[in-house]
């Protein structure tokens, strides 16, 4: 009968801390400009001059004569300018694209190469351009009879590839990449940091004396990290949700492109970073009897938890290596390694959801071991506590 009392408890805990950090300009002003700074991101490199829009189109294999004129002359009747660059070997030319020197190549007047995808404008142009091309030459070579118009308007075949900038990894999934991790390692360090504060506070100010008075330390705990958390993971989300809303109004070439499984995914990252860490992170907090100590007693985990941002960084150049899959899988890195692998490159199924269980299962036997230092520490003021100490007065207490 205790334990949906201790859950209602907890709730109530959490409520207020909802309530109550909701209110403050600090977190209304850090979202409003978290939202802003995302869109600029992401909008921002998107906007070119004003004026007619100039494309690069390169040209390799067969090419016809005339088609630069072609194309420059459907690119005008479009408003726009077009600069063009024949190359000597196709290989030439789709190193071209992936370096971003043309838009796109055409080869042998039937194949679009792209770096990113397919620029719908662009890809119409150099079909219009092409048609032309053949039509005039068809038309040369047979005459305009009745039977042959059929055939000299009959549309040419196009298909499109996607190179990416590099025959490996491309420049846009790292940076997509790299910007998730840098997002989760903020937002995990930011609402851990707000839930070690917060524990120092209230012990400080012995607020946590009146309310350890109607409810158990873990309750008091476990209110603590859900209610912070649950505020955090609406900012998250709301981060995220304009990330994808930006990324899909901005119409560039080069936006890149991500899938809505990965957006989830961040989220679910972001959810078990925060329980892994926010849990150590009151223990540590609990250790502490001002606020000014807080820093340093939760040095340890603040170490720990940035080691495994820069070995997830570390995998941006080989996320297929042993090292990069193993931290993908370790607890500690797991949150910020594995959403970098899924990024880059193609991940079974079966591994993030192994790595997302074993974080989960973590989490509980931290719940348990930081609970009980927790409970511990939490009343004892003075100095800083040891964490021996702690972990002998949680079992007392517990």
């Amino acid at each position: 009968m205790r334990r949906p009392e201790g859950w209602q408890r907890a709730w109530v805990v959490a409520a207020r801390e909802i309530r109550e950090r909701a209110r403050t300009r600090t977190f209304q002003w850090s979202t409003v400009f978290a939202v802003l700074a995302m869109v600029a991101i992401v909008v921002v490199p998107s906007l070119g001059s004003d004026g007619p829009k100039t494309y690069r189109v390169g040209f390799a294999g067969t090419v016809a004569a005339g088609s630069a004129d072609a194309v420059g002359a459907q690119a005008k009747a479009a408003d726009a300018r077009v600069r063009t660059t024949v190359y000597d070997t196709v290989a030439a030319g789709e190193q071209a694209v992936r370096a971003r020197k043309v838009d796109v190549l055409l080869v042998d007047g039937t194949r679009l190469a792209w770096r990113i995808r397919a620029d719908a404008t662009l890809g119409a142009l150099v079909a219009n351009a092409v048609q032309a091309v053949q039509v005039r030459d068809r038309a040369a070579e047979q005459g305009l009879s009745i039977a042959q118009v059929g055939r000299l308007l009959a549309p040419v075949a196009m298909t499109n590839d996607v190179l990416g900038s590099a025959a490996g990894v491309d420049d846009s999934a790292r940076d997509v990449a790299f910007w998730a991790v840098v997002l989760l390692f903020l937002s995990v360090s930011i609402y851990g940091q707000m839930v070690l504060t917060g524990v120092v506070q209230e012990k400080q100010t012995r607020v946590a004396e009146v309310m350890l008075s109607r409810m158990r330390p873990r309750e008091l705990l476990a209110g603590k990290v859900l209610g912070i958390g649950a505020l955090g993971l609406a900012q998250f989300a709301l981060i995220v949700l304009t990330a994808g809303v930006s990324l899909t109004a901005v119409d560039s070439v080069d936006a890149p492109h991500v899938a809505t499984s990965l957006w989830v995914w961040l989220v679910v990252w972001f959810v078990l970073g925060y329980a892994f860490y926010s849990v150590v992170y009151a223990a540590f907090g609990a250790l502490a009897s001002r606020v000014e100590d807080a820093s340093s007693a939760a040095a340890p985990i603040s170490i720990v938890m940035f080691a495994g941002y820069l070995a997830a960084l570390s995998a941006l150049e080989s996320p297929d290596s042993s090292l990069a899959t193993v931290l993908s899988f370790l607890p500690p890195t797991a949150p910020m390694s594995m959403p970098l692998r899924m990024t880059l490159t193609s991940v079974p199924v079966w591994q993030p959801v192994a790595a997302a269980l074993l974080t989960a299962a973590s989490v509980w036997l931290l719940v348990r071991v930081a609970g009980r230092v927790y409970t511990g520490a939490i009343l004892r003021s003075g100095t800083r506590i040891p964490l021996r100490a702690a972990w002998h007065g949680g079992t007392q207490h517990g």
